[in-house]
């Protein structure tokens, strides 16, 4: 018996039940190509700082925070060590993120400085690409009136990056102008972290 062969202007205007697809195999995009990325597939990092200890900002200085302890890094493209090394073929500074996927990726930084009693101090925390250019950064001077006040920096940022030798690092500065000394940001769980990941593929 030969098949009857139906035509798309055979079939009337919302005709096609969810039954009638099929349940498992490729979904075919409309030019009936397979349709992929759907999700983006690409890298996610979060570090903080090691063993839940507290990281140094000696006064007047802006220093890369040393965020040692990986949470996640499902690529294997950040550096959790004090030295440069290549990862995916990328020469990746100490403690930075080098995504190995072009794209524009999320990427977030929480700080929390130390808190000092009626003292006005000056904290700055910024993302840095490329070892040279700050493209998120935010000060914040304070005068805390007691010991158990605590503040936060939180500060998220889209930036692309080309997968072949853009990395993002982290830095923090602070100054106290009532007496200047060495400060630290809290090592403390969920206190002082970063984390990344693609949104969408260049």
């Amino acid at each position: 018996m030969a098949q009857t062969k139906v035509t798309s202007g055979g079939i009337s205007d919302n005709a096609v039940t969810v039954g009638k697809l099929a349940t498992s195999g490729t979904l075919p995009a409309l030019n009936g190509s397979a349709l992929t990325s759907v999700i983006p597939e690409g890298p996610a990092f979060q570090a903080e700082l090691t063993g839940n200890n507290n990281f140094n900002l000696a006064s007047n200085t802006t220093t890369t925070l040393e965020l040692g302890a990986e949470v996640f890094d499902t690529d294997g493209c950040y550096n959790n060590t004090g030295s440069t090394v290549t990862l995916n073929g990328i020469s990746t500074p100490a403690y930075s993120f080098a995504p190995n996927v072009a794209g524009y990726y999320s990427i977030h930084l929480q700080a929390r400085p130390q808190v000092l009693v009626s003292k006005q101090v000056a904290y700055v925390f910024s993302i840095r690409k490329n070892g040279s250019t700050t493209i998120s950064t935010g000060q914040f001077d304070a005068n805390m009136g007691g010991s158990t006040d605590a503040m936060y920096f939180n500060h998220p940022i889209l930036v692309a990056m080309n997968g072949t030798s853009d990395y993002l690092d982290f830095r923090g500065y602070q100054y106290n102008y009532t007496s200047p000394t060495t400060l630290y940001v809290s090592g403390a769980s969920g206190h002082t972290y970063a984390y990344g990941h693609l949104v969408l593929k260049l």
